[in-house]
């Protein structure tokens, strides 16, 4: 790639500091003993550059997918806020028709 670039990612460049600071988180979360973070994210690395390039990109991939789930959720609650003032709005539209 070019420009600092070292890849695309759900359409959107991945530029080689990104790519950095994730390496350095990988540092970070090894030297703190969070296995249960850095194993999934590196299986199947060969190499330090593998360990590296697999965490990098799964990192990305997670934070993608947590993003997604939690827009899905929001839409959900303001779905959840219309149908409720939805029903409120009708329950006082019956209770004015009842008196």
């Amino acid at each position: 790639m070019n420009n600092g670039t070292v890849g695309t990612f759900y359409n959107r460049s991945v530029s080689l500091v990104e790519f950095q600071r994730n390496a350095r988180l990988l540092r970070l979360a090894s030297q703190l003993g969070m296995r249960d973070l850095v194993q999934p994210l590196t299986a199947g690395a060969q190499t330090e550059n593998d360990y590296y390039d697999k965490f990098s990109w799964n990192l990305m991939v997670l934070r993608h997918e947590a993003d997604e789930l939690a827009l899905k959720r929001l839409e959900r609650v303001r779905d959840v806020r219309v149908a409720v003032q939805l029903l409120q709005v009708e329950r006082q539209a019956l209770g004015r028709r009842h008196q």
